[in-house]
C-alpha cells in the first residue's frame, strides 16, 4: 500500500499550538493530527518534528488531551504499520510512562498503544537501547505493575530478546521482588 509523507502537513504553528499553555489549543492541535493521520490511512516514518512535539502531550496534566495523545499514537502504530520499527524509540518511552498513571482509564489506553505497536514492531525493540531498562527504573508501583502484567503477556511469544538488555533488567526486578507493594511482588 501506498505510504503518505505528513511531514509537510505537521506545520511549525500545528506544533506550536501542539505546546501552547491553552487546554484548547493544545487539543485543537491534537485533533488536527488526528485528522491527518486518518486521512492518510497509511503514513511514511518521516514524522517530522511530531515526535518531540508529541511526548510531553503523553503526560499533559489534562488526562482528556494525554488521552487523545496515546490515542494518536496507537493510530500511528496501526498506520506506520511495518515502518514503526523505525519510529518506537522516539515513541515508546511516553508511551511506556503512561503505564505509571494514576488514572485506570489512562494506564488501559497505554496497554492498547503498546498492543497495537507491537503488532507490527518486534517486541526486542522495546529491549534495545535500553529503553524498558529505564523505565523499569521509575519508582512507580501502577508502572511497575502494569509492565510487568503486559511483558508476562507479551514474553511467551518472543524467540530470542538481546542478553546484555535483559541483564540490566535483572537488578531491577530483583528489587521488586522485595517492594513494599504486594502488588508489585505479585506482578513478577
Amino acid at each position: 500500500m501506498p505510504q503518505v509523507d505528513i511531514s509537510s502537513q505537521i506545520t511549525s504553528q500545528l506544533l506550536s499550538d501542539l505546546s501552547d499553555k491553552d487546554w484548547h489549543l493544545r487539543s485543537d492541535a491534537l485533533q488536527k493530527i488526528s485528522s491527518i493521520i486518518s486521512d492518510a490511512k497509511f503514513v511514511a516514518p518521516n514524522l517530522g518534528e511530531l515526535p518531540i512535539a508529541l511526548k510531553p502531550r503523553l503526560a499533559d496534566t489534562n488526562k482528556k488531551l494525554a488521552l487523545q495523545a496515546l490515542t494518536i499514537c496507537q493510530m500511528l502504530g496501526t498506520s506506520l504499520g511495518s515502518q514503526c520499527s523505525k519510529q518506537i524509540r522516539n515513541f515508546a518511552p511516553g508511551i511506556l510512562s503512561c503505564l505509571g498513571d494514576n488514572k485506570a482509564n489512562v494506564r488501559t489506553s497505554a496497554v492498547q498503544c503498546l498492543n497495537s505497536w507491537m503488532d507490527n514492531c518486534p517486541l526486542a525493540n522495546l529491549f534495545e537501547g535500553e529503553v524498558i531498562y529505564d523505565v523499569m527504573r521509575t519508582d512507580n508501583p501502577f508502572l511497575r505493575i502494569e509492565l510487568f502484567a503486559w511483558l508476562t503477556e507479551k514474553l511467551p511469544t518472543v524467540a530470542s530478546l538481546p542478553a546484555a538488555e535483559l541483564n540490566l533488567c535483572l537488578p531491577i526486578l530483583l528489587s521488586c521482588l522485595e517492594d513494599r507493594n504486594p502488588d508489585v511482588r505479585k506482578s513478577i
